[in-house]
């Protein structure tokens, strides 16, 4: 952009209007006055135009995305959000990692397909959160509706926890007694193949949480089914491809992945090989912004953010690579 030179007038305002001399008083009254009059306006020109830098009116990033969160805006929405966004400071293909535990209504929708039936015995972690280090409460686990101790009474403070090993076929009451009525806490219970349930401690003593059950997953020879998710935020891609690398054995490719973050796709894994992931999009553009999910058996999510991603080639972009965190019931 060119830059242009802005002049201003001298204005007629009394109080800063600049007075020249007649022409003929500078010429009779001396020789040179014809010099001093070239200086003076050469003065004025300098002091009244100056060089000045276009200026860029920056998008009002408020009236853009209007209050919404990135899944509830339209693909013209997002591109121009994104067009808005300052990424002078941020990498190419900008990529974050997280994990997370599924809630018990996100681990059900995986039931009926990992193998879990009745009649297994398991592990349970149960761990107590409460408002301060110096309360403290009492807890005991019975087979539901009757006195018999699965865990006898265990005094706990905050941030305390134990195993019980618990049974997929049974029922179990879980009483929480001796905590002071003027804090705020929970208790988790947390399996080893599943998501965890909190239990909110009431004000009155004692909490207890009745008929848990957790359906233990059959014994496996350490081979069992992951599954990923793809949720697409922006971009031309409508089927996104998994790439499965083990270390060892043959490659798979998981596809069909619209980018809907409900739908889940399985693949089978051998928990003694580390994996590598890559993904793909047979149609994708040269910006896609989408998240990836890997999800264990146990109900561990680990995900993945990708940024601006260039897939307009059909190029397998890495996920993750050296993947050993798989385990089998």
């Amino acid at each position: 952009m060119k830059k242009k030179f802005i002049c201003n007038r001298v204005t007629q305002n009394p109080s800063n209007r600049i007075t020249v001399p007649k022409l003929s008083r500078i010429f009779h009254s001396s020789p040179s006055g014809i010099y001093a009059l070239l200086i003076l306006m050469i003065s004025m020109f300098l002091f009244s135009c100056e060089d000045r830098e276009p200026v860029v009116e920056e998008p009002d990033k408020t009236v853009l995305t209007d209050g919404k969160s990135l899944s509830e805006m339209t693909n013209s929405e997002l591109k121009e959000y994104f067009e808005s966004l300052d990424l002078s400071d941020r990498k190419p293909n900008y990529t974050r990692t997280w994990t997370d535990t599924l809630s018990p209504e996100e681990f059900a929708r995986f039931q009926n397909k990992i193998s879990v039936r009745s009649g297994y015995d398991c592990g349970i972690n149960i761990k107590l959160n409460i408002d301060g280090t110096s309360s403290t409460t009492d807890v005991t686990v019975y087979e539901a509706g009757t006195i018999t101790e699965v865990a006898s009474e265990t005094n706990m403070e905050d941030g305390d926890d134990f195993d019980v090993t618990i049974n997929g076929d049974t029922d179990y009451d879980i009483v929480i007694e001796d905590y002071p009525n003027t804090y705020f806490g929970s208790l988790e219970v947390d399996p080893d193949w599943g998501g965890k349930t909190v239990i909110p401690l009431d004000y009155q003593a004692p909490t207890t949480y009745d008929d848990y059950n957790f359906e233990c997953p059959a014994p496996t020879d350490g081979t069992c089914d992951a599954y990923v998710s793809v949720y697409k935020h922006s971009g031309d891609a409508n089927e996104y491809r998994l790439v499965v690398v083990p270390d060892s054995g043959i490659p798979d490719v998981v596809d069909g992945l619209t980018g809907n973050p409900a739908q889940e796709k399985d693949f089978h894994i051998d928990e003694s090989r580390t994996y590598d992931f890559y993904i793909y999009s047979p149609e994708g553009g040269m910006s896609e912004t989408f998240d990836v999910k890997i999800i264990r058996a146990d109900g561990i999510a680990h995900g993945y953010n990708f940024f601006g991603e260039d897939m307009s080639d059909e190029t397998d972009i890495p996920v993750t690579t050296g993947f050993d965190y798989f385990e089998c019931p």
